[in-house]
C-alpha cells in the first residue's frame, strides 16, 4: 500500500511540473502577416493603427523582427512606442527584442523602450538580452556584407586583369606580325 502511494505521489508531483512549463509558440506566417500588415496600413492615422494593430495582435504570437517591421509603418514615435509597449506580451522570442529599439530615431525613446523590455522580461522569467552579444552579431553582419562586396569587386578586378592579359596578347601578336613583315 505505501508503494501505491508512493507511486501516485511521484506520478502527481510529475504531472504538476511538466504542466508548468512554458510553451513557446511559433510566430505567424508570412500570408497572416501580411494580411495585418494590410489591415493596419488601412488606419488613416497612427493613433487608429496603434489601436487597431494592438487590438489584433494581442490575440497572436509575433516575432520581434515582425514587430520592428510593423512599427516602422508609424509616423509618429509616440504611438510607435505605445504600440510597440502594447504587443509585446505577444512576441514569441523577447530575449530577441533589443531588435526592436533600432525601428526608433530618438535615443530617448530607444531608451524608454528598453527599460520596459528589461522590466517585461524579469516578470517573463527570461534572462537579460546580452549586449555584447549583439554587437559582436552587428559586427560579424556587416563584416559579411563586407565579405560579400569585396567578392564582387575581386570578380570585376580579376575581369580587369583578364581583359589586360588579352589586350597585351593581342599587342604582342602585332608587334610579331609587325616585325616578320619588314
Amino acid at each position: 500500500m505505501k508503494k501505491l502511494i508512493i507511486i501516485l505521489s511521484a506520478v502527481l508531483i510529475s504531472g504538476l511540473i511538466y504542466s508548468q512549463e512554458i510553451k513557446s509558440h511559433k510566430p505567424m506566417g508570412r500570408w497572416s502577416y501580411n494580411n495585418i500588415t494590410k489591415r493596419i496600413e488601412k488606419q488613416k492615422n497612427d493613433e487608429k493603427r496603434m489601436k487597431k494593430g494592438v487590438r489584433i495582435i494581442k490575440r497572436k504570437h509575433i516575432s520581434s523582427n515582425q514587430v520592428y517591421k510593423l512599427s516602422l509603418l508609424f509616423s509618429e514615435e509616440e504611438y510607435r512606442l505605445g504600440f510597440v509597449k502594447g504587443v509585446y506580451p505577444s512576441i514569441t522570442d523577447k530575449s530577441n527584442a533589443i531588435v526592436v529599439c533600432d525601428g526608433f530615431e530618438k535615443f530617448s525613446n530607444q531608451t524608454i523602450l528598453w527599460d520596459y523590455i528589461q522590466a517585461e522580461n524579469k516578470k517573463y522569467g527570461i534572462e537579460e538580452p546580452d549586449i555584447a552579444s549583439y554587437q559582436e552579431y552587428l559586427e560579424m553582419k556587416d563584416r559579411k556584407k563586407d565579405k560579400q562586396y569585396d567578392k564582387n569587386k575581386d570578380k570585376d578586378k580579376d575581369l580587369d586583369i583578364a581583359d589586360d592579359n588579352e589586350s597585351e596578347i593581342i599587342a604582342n601578336e602585332n608587334s610579331k606580325e609587325n616585325n616578320t613583315d619588314q
